[in-house]
Formats: C-alpha cells, structure tokens, sequence
C-alpha cells in the first residue's frame, strides 16, 4: 500500500466532504425562497455546483475515477431536481453523493489507521 497516496486520497476526500456541507445549507435553503429570493439560490446553486464539480476534477488525480463519475451523476441529478423545483429530490441525490464521499473518506482513515498514520 502506498501511504502517500493513501493520505492523499484521504485529504481530497474529506476536502470534497467539507465542500458537501456547505452546499447542503444552500439546498436547506431553497425550499423557504420564493420570487427572486428563489432565482437568485438557484443561481448560486448553481455556480457552487460548477465550482464543486471542478473541485471532482482535481480529486480525480487521487480518488477512483467510478467513485467520482457517480458522485459527479448523482450532482447532476441533483441538480436537474432543482431545477424542475423538486428540492426534496434535489437534496436526497446530493445526500447519496456525499454519502459516497463519506465511504471513501472512511475507507482511507481506515487503511491510515491500519498503518498508524494517524
């Protein structure tokens, strides 16, 4: 087992996992919006999204490209859900996004442990 890259690996993932939450609020939030409030979330809904999908891209040098071509599907998921303002939908295929995310972080903090890394 290559530690570094298993620490990498670990990293990238409880990066991507950090950058799950914060977007979570902003689905949280769309629901209680109406008018411009709404168009305005999911517009930066959006834009996080883009960035959050660039952020896949980068993990792609450290991470299983399957496990980040189903995260990257369930975000688009995501957002297609949002889009036709089904925002309890919306928000359950972001959970099963970051849900993988979570799977990965676990499996690497375990393979660190394992080599008492941390």
């Amino acid at each position: 087992m290559d530690l570094k890259r298993v620490n990498y690996s670990f990293h990238y993932s409880e990066k991507l996992k950090s950058n799950f939450f914060l977007i979570a609020s902003v689905f949280d939030k769309l629901p209680s919006l109406e008018g411009e409030k709404l168009e305005g979330g999911k517009e930066i809904a959006r834009n996080v999204l883009r960035a959050l999908r660039n952020e896949l891209n980068l993990a792609k040098q450290h991470l299983p490209a399957g496990e980040i071509s189903n995260i990257e599907g369930k975000l688009m998921d995501a957002s297609g859900e949002m889009e036709l303002r089904n925002y309890g939908k919306a928000r359950e295929k972001f959970a099963e996004a970051l849900s993988r995310i979570t799977t990965l972080s676990d499996k690497y903090m375990q393979d660190l442990r394992q080599s008492e890394w941390i």
